[in-house]
């Protein structure tokens, strides 16, 4: 089973959000506990899905990295440092 955060308020159908790596299920009131749990184990293979999806972009965002000194952006397109190369180098000094 899933751990997850319950939020109980005025509503008509349950609903389940996956932010930031956690689980989090609104659901009515007077909705049972065990019919949040069945319907959470109803969509588990989503939620896992989910998971891993921010898993992986979590990770992705960590290991991206932007080398801005040689990158030029010249008429609104990005070029490599290599136009650079071709140019004087006192003009860019």
């Amino acid at each position: 089973m899933i751990s997850y955060i319950l939020s109980r308020s005025r509503r008509k159908i349950a609903t389940i959000y996956v932010r930031n790596g956690e689980v989090e299920v609104r659901a009515p009131l007077r909705m049972p506990k065990r019919e949040i749990d069945r319907f959470v184990s109803e969509k588990e293979q989503w939620i896992l899905k989910s998971l891993a999806k921010q898993h992986a972009q979590a990770e992705k965002k960590e290991n991206f990295a932007v080398d801005y000194v040689s990158l030029i952006c010249f008429r609104g397109k990005i070029k490599l440092k290599e136009l650079q190369n071709r140019l004087n180098a006192e003009d860019w000094e």
